[in-house]
């Protein structure tokens, strides 16, 4: 390996185990054809120029890509990860590519162990009784602001009994 290929190994975060290390390994000295020490490495194992790019928000261009230059630059089609690329490629930068303003924001830092079904739980119930609130209890119309359908929603209020005339069912 280069050294630069190198130090994108140790950068990159690893969230899956010590097999997808060995799998990026194996994939990059499989791809490599040159008798030279190994410069690419191919972080992501569905990369393929023809996948369909995705698509773009129904907001104007210009304002997606204010004060994010990176974003302005075209997707590499191989989904290869450069040296350069490192510090997007382990998760440091704050945004992803093609992300509007307007996306779902990024999760809160998350104090290990935890209990991710009753974390899971509280997170739900926030999100339902605020949208709820800002609906005026209208549940067509929290469900619209959660993106759910109508059914969804009285699901989810009967599961977290979120109203009390829920509870007497």
């Amino acid at each position: 390996f280069t050294p630069e290929a190198r130090q994108q190994l140790l950068n990159h975060r690893w969230p899956g185990n010590v097999r997808e290390l060995k799998n990026v390994v194996e994939r990059s000295v499989y791809r490599w054809d040159v008798e030279e020490p190994i410069g690419e490495i191919v972080l992501d194992p569905f990369a393929s120029p023809y996948r369909p790019a995705a698509r773009a928000p129904a907001a104007p261009a210009p304002q997606q890509t204010e004060g994010h230059p990176a974003e302005a630059q075209p997707a590499d089609p191989h989904g290869t990860v450069t040296a350069n690329d490192s510090a997007t490629a382990n998760g440091s930068s704050g945004s992803t590519t093609g992300a509007s303003p307007s996306s779902v924001p990024e999760p809160a830092p998350v104090s290990l162990p935890m209990d991710l079904k009753e974390a899971v739980k509280t997170q739900e119930i926030a999100w339902l009784s605020e949208a709820l609130a800002a609906a005026n209890y209208n549940q067509r119309r929290a469900a619209e602001l959660l993106s759910l359908t109508y059914h969804q929603l009285r699901g989810y209020i009967k599961k977290y009994q979120l109203l009390d005339r829920d509870s007497d069912d």
